[in-house]
């Protein structure tokens, strides 16, 4: 499953701003504000909660997620759970 939070815009990345491999424990809640750049998110394992607009989505392993800039959102898990971000300008 692949949750895309873009709705149709076609887009190329240019610039790489940073991306980093993280695991986490639960319980684990976390507000973001304003992303400051575009991401992608490959759930490795456990679960994503992502809270967006008022809607709730959950992310498995091998799911991507597609962040816009300036998204804010919150993110929660209540497994441990690993997953790889990868912030990028567009």
């Amino acid at each position: 499953m692949i949750f895309i939070f873009i709705k149709n815009e076609n887009f190329t990345v240019t610039e790489v701003d940073f991306a980093f491999y993280k695991k986490i424990c639960p319980p684990y809640s976390k507000p973001i504000k304003q992303r400051p750049y575009y991401g992608l998110t490959l759930v490795g394992s456990g679960s994503l909660k992502i809270t967006l607009d008022g809607k709730q989505y959950v992310a498995r392993k091998g799911d991507i997620i597609l962040q816009r800039k300036g998204d804010s959102y919150r993110l929660e898990t209540d497994e441990a759970t690993e997953y790889i971000v990868i912030s990028y300008m567009c």
